[in-house]
């Protein structure tokens, strides 16, 4: 067995193929390719092809009158088979690639749908029907695009001629409502008898209509007349019934409001009239009948599949045993085995297979196919050897239906067996495609403790020679494979570690490093990322340690991400914080194997030198706790000390944030060094990252000589009065107080007293005391008033930003303003008064914008205030500084000084002051006033 994966190989050949053709040659070449062969691709790959494929849309739809389509002229015959050619190639490529979003020839499509030829509408509704079941892309086409075409792909599916009109079936009878509102109609009798077509029928209403029909009724009025003319014959109409049906499947597998009118269309009626065509045997019906069995599937649509199970039930049957369609599609198995209506058989079947998983994928619907007796028609589809590629996907999807509706390993073996034919045959995209298939499969159950007995018994039978072939002729282009065996055999090896001896003895493992340590192996990102584990496996006994160590496996990898990075692979996928490198160490248990790791760990330093993405992955090995501290401290030093470090600021950022605390010494000396040779900025950086990493190197003393030179260099700023200038310290002064921030000590406190000015100065330019200056909130008199008068309402504006708005309104009377404010707000908690309180007096229609000093004027002038109004004068005064409504009103200094606290005589506390500052405190928070000193409170109120 060779297996062949020259899939890009393959593209490239068809695509220069195609680049070269004329238009003659082109129509032949495509028309050749019904079934795609090249595998799953990138639909970049294509862009050169649809581009050409572009232009020859974009001609075939020009409008050569009101609505008809170039493509659709008669002389055009040539342009209208290329294009369905290109259509029908399309489906088939968008279906079997990757990027399905970059397909920009929508318009062209949408456009098609109006054309009246049968072929190109099916070939049109064709790549839709992929887009919709295969991706998301319909779902996001801009708005108006995507109305645009579900309207036209619901009229479609909508239109249809009841049995009770099939008489007058002939006759156009189209009413719609004009722009005025109005319903008119257009009646046509004998439509055939007038034009050939429906798009010259359709010229001709347009010619009279067009200025009252918008573009949706056009569209609308089209589909009736194209199927007038679909109904002119039984092979016309058969033909249009699979446009419809498809139609249908797009409208459900959309996602749009659509969705629900193709559940409408989907009557019961409909569906009995759908299942009798499919037990008619007739070979003329077979393209209608897969019609039929896809909009079936499509139904099953996950989403939204439980509005139709009524539906599907009548599909399959309330006796599944019994039901028409499962017992349809066992005998359709059948017929496809015994080479019976081969092309019949094989069509059907593989229409069947795709809703029978759809199905099954539905836990109610599980046991209606397990006793429908479907099992055992798809194990004889997985045991029937049959050679063709054409035969492929039937036993890929039977695999798959088993695996969805039994939790049994009955056909464990005969996966096992398919295995072994499989690898025997020539190799193609599929049957590879299958091989892997089969191999998951089978790891499946290797993690089962309940297998162990069977899958030890399959292992020593026929898979391990199954194995050992699929790894000595898997080519290098066949990777994909390689990494599914490496998988297979290290889960089997730590399910059943015992077991390494018996593959050891036959062979397995010695094949198995001999191609795992050809270079071409590992650069292979998937076999690379199963390296740690399988080695790991691989080494689980001494004679397999020995075996492994003989390939000396540290300098493959070394010669591994030279190439990678060589090759520009992105090295931040493959060593990251689980990856193969550290993984290695993890499993490095024995102390001769640590040297390796050493040099490993100094080349891969040299190899990262212009790639500083792997860092994160480096400093992590560093710190393993299985490298002692002076094997830690000489990797380190290595980094300090290579390129990368010296080019990347991110690096060293990142290094430092890396190392362990036992390594502090060694931070301090590299900041000081990096503060004479980096910008003011990056020393700040470090700090910071230092300060997120561990606060106790941040010690005030450590940098004692830093602070003295910022100091002096302060000093000389405030004797030459050049305030602007300190803003170029800003960073090192910001370093400074965020070190501070752990080391609020007396050297701190002389420090921001000294430079208090230049201090508020770097304030007032940023405008906010944010991290790490809000340490002076703790010293407030090195604040200016202005300072702190902006951070109190910048905290009392965060407290506005969570209230609800309140629609309650105060009534008073102008001649008893604080009795009425009093009466109707002393029920008030302090949360209510937060809330915009409105306020309107007598019979004044008008709510006051400025109530508070009204309040407080009437309040002041009370001649004796009662206890009880002690507290909501504070709630006023709270509410006032709240809202920040300033009082024309002064009250003793000795008041301010109560409120903050700050000591006065005895004999003027009063139990009225505690209750004032008791509703003060409740509205507005007590730290944010004790910044202040009464002068500054007297100015704030």
């Amino acid at each position: 067995m060779k297996i062949d994966s020259s899939k890009s190989a393959d593209c490239k050949l068809l695509i220069d193929e195609i680049k070269a053709c004329n238009r003659q040659e082109l129509h032949e070449r495509l028309k050749l390719i019904s079934i795609w062969h090249l595998g799953i691709c990138e639909l970049t790959y294509w862009i050169d092809v649809l581009n050409l494929f572009d232009a020859i849309l974009e001609e075939a739809c020009i409008r050569t009158g009101k609505w008809m389509l170039n493509c659709d002229q008669p002389e055009n015959e040539e342009l209208k088979s290329l294009v369905v050619d290109i259509l029908r190639f399309t489906s088939l490529l968008v279906e079997h690639s990757f990027s399905r979003y970059l397909y920009n020839s929508m318009d062209y499509l949408i456009l098609l749908l109006q054309s009246f030829d049968i072929q190109i509408l099916l070939a049109v509704l064709s790549i839709f029907y992929v887009f919709g079941k295969r991706s998301i892309v319909i779902t996001k086409l801009p708005y108006e695009q995507k109305q645009v075409l579900m309207n036209r792909i619901y009229f479609l599916a909508d239109t249809w001629i009841k049995d009770e009109e099939k008489d007058n079936c002939n006759h156009l009878h189209f009413i719609y409502t004009n722009s005025s509102l109005i319903t008119k109609e257009i009646n046509i009798r004998n439509v055939y008898n007038i034009e050939s077509n429906a798009a010259l029928i359709m010229e001709l209403i347009l010619s009279e209509h067009s200025t009252i029909l918008d573009e949706e009724q056009q569209m609308k009025l089209f589909s009736q007349l194209r199927l007038i003319y679909a109904f002119s014959s039984s092979d016309q109409r058969l033909i249009f019934l699979q446009a419809r049906l498809q139609a249908l499947s797009i409208l459900i597998y959309s996602r749009t409001k659509q969705e629900q009118e193709a559940d409408r269309i989907l009557s019961p009626s409909l569906i009995k009239e759908l299942i009798e065509i499919l037990k008619t045997s007739d070979l003329s019906l077979i393209d209608t009948q897969i019609s039929i069995i896809k909009t079936f599937t499509s139904m099953t649509h996950c989403e939204s599949y439980s509005s139709r199970s009524q539906k599907l039930t009548e599909i399959i049957g309330s006796n599944p045993s019994e039901g028409f369609l499962l017992t349809y599609a066992r005998q359709c198995f059948d017929q496809l085995i015994n080479k019976i209506d081969p092309q019949y058989s094989s069509s059907l079947s593989i229409a069947l297979l795709s809703f029978i998983y759809h199905l099954a994928s539905h836990k109610d619907y599980v046991d209606a196919l397990v006793n429908s007796g479907i099992v055992q028609s798809l194990i004889k589809i997985i045991n029937h050897h049959d050679p063709s590629q054409d035969f492929i996907p039937f036993v890929a999807r039977s695999v798959r239906i088993i695996e969805n509706i039994t939790d049994t390993n009955h056909i464990l073996s005969e996966v096992t067996n398919r295995l072994q034919f499989e690898i025997t045959m020539d190799q193609n995209h599929h049957r590879t495609a299958l091989i892997k298939f089969l191999l998951n499969y089978f790891k499946k159950f290797l993690s089962q403790i309940s297998m162990i007995n069977i899958t030890r018994d399959l292992m020593k039978n026929s898979l391990i020679d199954s194995l050992k072939h699929i790894i000595i002729h898997t080519n290098v282009d066949s990777l994909r494979i390689f990494h599914v065996i490496i998988d297979v055999i290290q889960s089997y090896i730590f399910q059943q570690p015992y077991e390494l001896s018996f593959l050891q003895d036959n062979g397995l493992i010695e094949i198995l490093l001999e191609r795992l340590f050809q270079t071409d192996r590992l650069v292979e990102k998937d076999v690379f990322i199963l390296f740690p584990n399988i080695s790991s496996a691989l080494c689980l006994n001494t004679r397999g340690l020995e075996q492994f160590m003989t390939y000396k496996p540290f300098d493959k990898l070394i010669d591994t991400l030279s190439i990678m990075i060589k090759r520009k692979y992105r090295i931040d996928k493959l060593l990251n914080s689980t990856s193969t490198l550290k993984n290695i160490v993890d499993k490095s248990n024995r102390n001769e194997r640590m040297k390796s790791i050493i040099i490993l760990l100094t080349q891969l330093i040299r190899l990262v030198d212009d790639d500083p993405t792997p860092v994160d992955t480096l400093v992590s090995m560093f710190n393993h706790p299985k490298l002692n501290e002076n094997l830690q401290i000489n990797s380190i030093t290595q980094m300090f000390h290579s390129k990368l470090c010296f080019q990347h600021e991110d690096v060293l950022l990142r290094l430092i944030d890396s190392l362990s605390k036992n390594l502090t010494q060694e931070i301090q000396k590299f900041i000081e060094f990096q503060f004479k040779i980096k910008p003011q900025q990056f020393f700040l950086r470090f700090v910071q990252l230092i300060n997120q990493n561990d606060e106790t190197i941040l010690k005030y003393s450590l940098f004692t000589h830093l602070w003295n030179a910022l100091d002096d260099c302060l000093g000389s700023l405030i004797k030459l009065s050049d305030l602007n200038t300190s803003l170029t310290l800003q960073s090192t002064i910001e370093a400074f107080f965020l070190i501070s921030s752990y080391n609020d000590n007396e050297n701190f406190r002389k420090f921001i007293q000294t430079h208090r000015t230049i201090i508020n100065e770097i304030i007032h330019h940023n405008r906010t005391i944010e991290k790490p200056y809000k340490i002076l909130l703790n010293h407030p008199t090195i604040l200016d008033f202005d300072i702190k008068k902006q951070y109190f309402r910048s905290e009392i504006n965060y407290l506005h930003e969570n209230l609800d708005e309140n629609n309650s309104i105060i009534h008073i009377r102008s001649d008893h303003v604080f009795e009425d404010f009093f009466e109707q707000c002393k029920q008030y908690s302090f949360q209510d008064w937060k809330y915009d309180l409105k306020v309107k007096v007598d019979d004044s229609e008008e709510i006051l914008t400025d109530w508070h000093s009204l309040i407080v004027h009437s309040m002041y002038h009370e001649k004796y205030l009662p206890i009880e109004y002690w507290k909501f004068f504070g709630y006023i005064i709270g509410k006032c500084l709240f809202d920040n409504k300033q009082i024309n009103h002064i009250f003793t200094r000795s008041l301010y000084k109560y409120i903050l606290d700050i000591p006065i005589d005895d004999n003027e506390i009063t139990k009225q002051m505690d209750l004032f500052r008791e509703g003060l405190y409740e509205i507005i928070p007590e730290h944010l006033l004790l910044i202040f000193n009464e002068h500054e409170l007297e100015l704030l109120i």
